[in-house]
């Protein structure tokens, strides 16, 4: 996965710091997988350990995917402040890929921090 730089969320002015008291129970068929997710992260510097108490801690959702793989979530949505960005209309889209003769797909199974 390629890491982007620089890229930063803006969290919102009024936004007060929240954490969870006790994590969320994870099933004992579900850890391995989380560990090894949670490792892989960790080596691709998606997030880094912490090893005190912090007064900004998300839950995490674990959500299972369809290759057997599970996908880390976490709703920071409400602190959030969102980008605005013109989504271009899928007519101009198209257009562009009039004279294309080559396509490739991006993976977003990775796409922790949305």
């Amino acid at each position: 996965m390629e890491k982007l730089k620089n890229l930063k969320n803006k969290i919102k002015g009024n936004s007060k710091p929240f954490s969870i008291i006790a994590p969320r129970k994870v099933s004992l068929p579900s850890k391995d997988a989380l560990q090894k997710k949670l490792d892989e992260m960790i080596t691709q510097e998606i997030i880094e350990p912490v090893d005190e108490a912090s007064e900004w801690c998300a839950p995490m959702v674990i959500v299972p995917e369809e290759q057997g793989d599970i996908q880390i979530c976490a709703d920071l949505n409400k602190n959030i402040q969102p980008e605005t960005y013109p989504m271009p209309s899928v007519d101009c889209t198209l257009a562009e890929f009039n004279n294309a003769k080559i396509f490739s797909v991006i993976d977003a199974n990775l796409d922790f921090g949305r």
